[in-house]
């Protein structure tokens, strides 16, 4: 039987995630939402970005970084 997450995670791209002046993400920030969301956390990135700076800039480099295949990640 599958249990629901304690919670999920809402983020908002620019400056949580990505810096809102070189629009990159910080290694240690893509680690932490691997740790996370391969503990079970949905992470969904709530943002005015394109999907494709979401891919390129954040997704991409999770991935790369050793993504989780079961994690779970929305964008909004």
């Amino acid at each position: 039987m599958q249990t629901a997450p304690p919670f999920a995670l809402l983020l908002d791209v620019d400056g949580p995630i990505a810096s809102p002046v070189t629009r990159t993400v910080m290694p240690e920030v893509i680690a932490l939402l691997n740790e996370l969301g391969g503990a079970g956390i949905p992470i969904i990135f709530n943002t005015g970005r394109s999907d494709t700076f979401i891919r390129e800039r954040v997704m991409d480099p999770m991935i790369g970084a050793g993504m989780p295949k079961d994690l779970t990640v929305h964008a909004v």
